[in-house]
């Protein structure tokens, strides 16, 4: 029998609950990228977000399988398929899926822009959001100029096209994008803190939940904070 992980907005994880059905040979599809929390790097996947989802899952007997979709696409598939998801709460969220217990990070919104161009009001700025992305409440951005994007890379180019001013991603990309992207890349302003859940449509039972709680209980703090630290590194200069 095998579960879906689609984690974040950019990344789609397969669990199968046999090891022996992993193969080296079973496809990786994969669209973006997103470090620290989702790393692609010589046709491989890795990151913060996928080791703090797995081995958790991995301590309770339960393994993985990686297949990577839009993160619309991916919503449409958790829909109808068993699937675990890694994302925000909401109120509309809530009414459709069961969550974990433990939050798995805190995830820090800001604008971001490159360093070299010329800081525009917010009221006037043209703003790039993946698709079904939460950027809070803020008065100050005219929602009839947001511009809708589907990974972290085409944000970027975007910006270097001058076609949008800003986009709205997690604190730590900037500090990713500016080496892996080699664009130089600011954290501008601050937009809001929310916390991000596994979770699983109601449509299924919540075992899967319960064991990914189970093993991410017997994780340190320490180990957590080490482990987001690793891949911070690799986006050093």
């Amino acid at each position: 029998m095998f579960y879906s992980i689609i984690l974040c907005s950019y990344l789609t994880i397969d669990l199968s609950l046999a090891a022996d059905n992993l193969s080296k040979d079973i496809p990786v599809f994969f669209i973006g990228n997103a470090p620290p929390y989702f790393i692609i790097k010589d046709n491989q996947v890795s990151g913060f977000m996928i080791d703090i989802v797995q081995i958790p899952l991995l301590n309770e007997g339960i393994s993985t399988k990686f297949i990577i979709n839009p993160w619309m696409r991916a919503l449409v598939r958790a829909e109808k398929e068993d699937s675990l998801v890694v994302m925000l709460k909401s109120e509309d969220r809530l009414k459709k899926y069961n969550f974990s217990k433990n939050p798995i990070h805190r995830n820090n919104q800001y604008l971001f822009k490159i360093v070299e161009d010329k800081e525009v009001p917010l009221k006037d700025a043209s703003i790039g959001l993946i698709r079904g992305y939460d950027y809070g409440d803020n008065q100050e951005i005219d929602k009839d100029k947001i511009i809708y994007i589907n990974s972290i890379e085409q944000g970027v180019n975007l910006l270097k096209a001058k076609r949008i001013n800003y986009f709205i991603g997690e604190k730590f990309f900037a500090k990713c994008l500016t080496k892996n992207l080699n664009i130089n890349i600011t954290a501008h302003k601050y937009l809001n803190s929310k916390d991000v859940f596994l979770a699983r449509s109601k449509k299924f039972p919540t075992d899967l939940l319960q064991k990914f709680d189970n093993g991410y209980q017997k994780l340190s703090h320490k180990f957590k904070k080490d482990l987001l630290h690793k891949y911070l590194k690799d986006c050093s200069p």
